[in-house]
């Protein structure tokens, strides 16, 4: 056990020796930074004078007719800059870039206006994905729960990962659809050992968000997965995960092909990192 688990943990350590090549995300552009940072501040200043978003059409309407009122330049900014920050926003598909420049005090307001304001020339409002960014990143995951859940010989089900993965997504860019992994792993089923080696592919089905605010805190995937020894075992199995950020929680349903034994495990993320800090 003790070999294996430090074979492990040395392919894991490799692992972290490699880096990933994409190219430069709007983040890491010091004028498209310079921009986000620009539209954060100018737009947050813009609402802050406006006031506070209202569950109601009427209340935002009598908001903008005020603001029109007391300063129709400072309407006619409003109205080009919420729009030309939507843009730039889905342009960029810069992640975070533009929330992280936000106050955290006017963020909420801020998203709910932009929403309301662009809702007539986008029927609704596409924000980017921060979910599923392309490139390298490097996972380690523990499980547990049963196998041969179908007869009176159950047994106890552990494992332990490191996956190397890769989303597909366009360069330095988020909202990938498709990510891959795969990496050494060990299997406790009962009182057996199996070193296997560990595949999986996941889809992202939908982004997490805290309501009201189209900022991604996660994403919901389905996947599919395959762990062999190549010798005694082979299983498959399909699973749901939430990810929230570098951690996450995922449910599966698995079948060892020769045996044809059925059994579950959960699994908890303990960390899902790129190789290479974002931004």
């Amino acid at each position: 056990m003790k070999n294996t688990l430090l074979l492990l943990l040395l392919c894991i350590g490799s692992i972290r020796e490699l880096t990933a090549q994409t190219r430069e995300k709007c983040c890491d552009n010091a004028t498209c930074r310079a921009k986000a940072v620009s539209y954060a501040q100018t737009i947050s200043a813009l609402t802050k004078t406006l006031g506070q978003y209202q569950p109601q059409d009427s209340a935002n309407e009598r908001l903008l007719a005020q603001l029109k009122q007391k300063s129709p330049q400072g309407y006619q900014d409003f109205i080009r800059v919420s729009r030309q920050t939507a843009t730039f926003i889905n342009d960029t598909l810069n992640g975070t870039c533009f929330a992280d420049a936000l106050p955290d005090d006017e963020a909420n307001n801020v998203f709910q206006w932009l929403v309301y304001m662009n809702r007539q020339d986008i029927a609704h409002p596409d924000f980017p994905s921060s979910e599923f960014c392309g490139g390298l990143e490097k996972r380690f995951e523990l499980g547990q729960g049963a196998a041969n859940i179908l007869s009176n010989q159950v047994a106890y089900l552990g494992t332990l990962r490191g996956y190397l993965s890769y989303t597909f997504a366009g360069a330095g860019q988020c909202g990938g659809r498709f990510r891959v992994m795969a990496g050494p792993s060990v299997f406790l089923r009962g009182n057996t050992f199996y070193t296997t080696l560990s595949t999986r592919l996941a889809v992202r089905v939908t982004d997490i968000s805290v309501k009201k605010i189209p900022v991604g805190v996660g994403n919901l995937n389905a996947y599919t997965e395959y762990n062999t020894s190549f010798v005694h075992f082979n299983q498959v199995a399909l699973g749901a995960e939430v990810q929230l950020g570098p951690f996450g929680l995922n449910l599966s349903v698995n079948n060892e092909l020769k045996s044809a034994r059925m059994g579950f495990a959960v699994g908890i993320v303990l960390f899902h990192q790129p190789f290479k800090k974002r931004s």
